[in-house]
């Protein structure tokens, strides 16, 4: 017979499993940013990140890669990060985080700044039964910043769960309204299972769905909107000891599609990273393109070298559609 912490663990799968299928099997769309916004080494690969996050930016990721991350990591990262609008925009934005982990638990901090965010005119929202619509807004910047409390747990060795707890501190600044501002309770929740060298990821994001501002003449709703997203990897430092390959290819893909500011969105995202030298540098390159609304695309590159053991610099630069482009640094420590 299983001992009583097996009967548990066996208990709690299931649970967490189905929890994660509801969520997937529940689309409500709204407006919110992409997942795209943190870490210059997931971005580096283009966003295919889900199943690969073992970092401290796993707080963003996938709260699950705790669970079989390092003993201790520590990310400091900022650039400018895509804005999700439209060509023809003047939009700008630009993040900044602070994450700390350990494989059970993790805290961290991330600020976006969207600024400029109506340059183009007015958006026009049809009302029911009728041809000619209201004219509504888009607010003229938007800044939150993520207060996480991350929680990782190995369901057995090799698939792990974790949550993390947020409180989304919101302001927003409109023409008509003025200044508005608001502190909202939000969850992500994520699973991570590792089947040799092949490692499976999906995280749901921003289950509450915060509004963040509505505007009073349309109606329309600015929210963070629930975001779910699988990711299937090859690790090469999972093969066994003596065919171990420091060489990591992934892919990740939206289940749901969602809206943004600039529209809908469903991204696919492939990417690839290689580390040389005895791991003192690693390269890495990735694409992703929205599957549906604008289609817009995207390609990555990115770089990772090590200052003394355990610390690392990282850079990464995206270019593509102009939604979708940006730049960013980091300082990492992990041991």
């Amino acid at each position: 017979m299983p001992n009583p912490r097996i009967r548990t663990h066996l208990a709690q799968a299931p649970a967490l499993i189905a929890f994660l299928a509801l969520v997937l099997a529940a689309p409500r769309p709204s407006n919110a940013q992409a997942i795209e916004t943190v870490g210059a080494r997931a971005l580096g690969m283009g966003g295919a990140f889900v199943a690969v996050a073992n970092d401290s930016t796993a707080t963003w990721w996938n709260p699950a890669g705790l669970a079989a991350g390092p003993f201790v990591d520590v990310t400091v990262t900022g650039g400018r990060a895509p804005d999700g609008m439209s060509s023809g925009s003047a939009a700008r934005a630009t993040t900044w985080g602070l994450a700390i982990a350990t494989p059970a638990l993790g805290a961290s901090y991330y600020r976006l700044r969207i600024t400029d965010m109506d340059p183009v005119g007015p958006i026009v929202v049809a009302e029911a039964g009728r041809q000619e619509g209201r004219v509504g807004v888009l607010p003229d910047s938007l800044e939150f910043g993520q207060f996480g409390a991350t929680i990782g747990h190995s369901i057995f060795s090799r698939l792990h769960a974790g949550a993390t707890l947020k409180l989304v501190r919101a302001s927003v600044e409109s023409a008509l309204d003025g200044a508005e501002s608001g502190t909202h309770f939000d969850v992500d929740v994520g699973l991570l299972g590792i089947v040799g060298p092949v490692r499976l990821g999906v995280v749901a994001r921003q289950l509450s769905e915060p509004v963040l501002w509505s505007d009073p003449v349309s109606g329309r709703d600015l929210r963070l909107g629930r975001q779910v997203r699988v990711g299937v990897a090859f690790d090469g430092d999972l093969l066994s000891v003596d065919r171990t390959l420091p060489l990591v290819v992934s892919f990740d893909a939206d289940t749901l599609s969602y809206d943004t500011i600039g529209g809908p969105r469903r991204t696919v995202a492939v990417g690839v990273e290689r580390w040389l030298r005895g791991r003192r540098v690693g390269v890495r390159g990735g694409a992703r393109v929205n599957t549906t609304g604008a289609h817009d695309g995207a390609a990555s590159i990115g770089a990772s070298v090590s200052i003394v053991k355990g610390v690392l610099a990282e850079v990464h630069a995206t270019a593509g559609a102009r939604a979708e482009r940006g730049w960013g640094v980091a300082a990492r420590a992990s041991f």
